[in-house]
């Protein structure tokens, strides 16, 4: 698990260079912008398993996001 805090620290005012570093940097806010909206807990966290889909962006818009915001909500209110 990362706290958002950290992905501010790691991007604010970082501006990329190369190709990979804009594709970390896309990487970064988009874990930061589904950990803050369809993967919010209470803890200010999200879990790196979620790195696993974002390897290749070019898939990202494909995937069922909407799905899986479903689940977790439906995880957190099970317990």
């Amino acid at each position: 698990m990362v706290r958002y805090s950290w992905f501010e620290e790691q991007f604010r005012g970082v501006e990329p260079k190369t190709v990979k570093q804009t594709e970390q940097y896309a990487r970064g806010f988009l874990m930061f912008l589904l950990g803050t909206t369809l993967f919010l807990n209470r803890w200010n966290t999200i879990g790196l398993n979620f790195l696993s889909a974002l390897v290749v962006l070019q898939r990202v818009p494909f995937y069922d996001w909407g799905g899986a915001g479903l689940t977790t909500f439906y995880g957190c209110v099970g317990h």
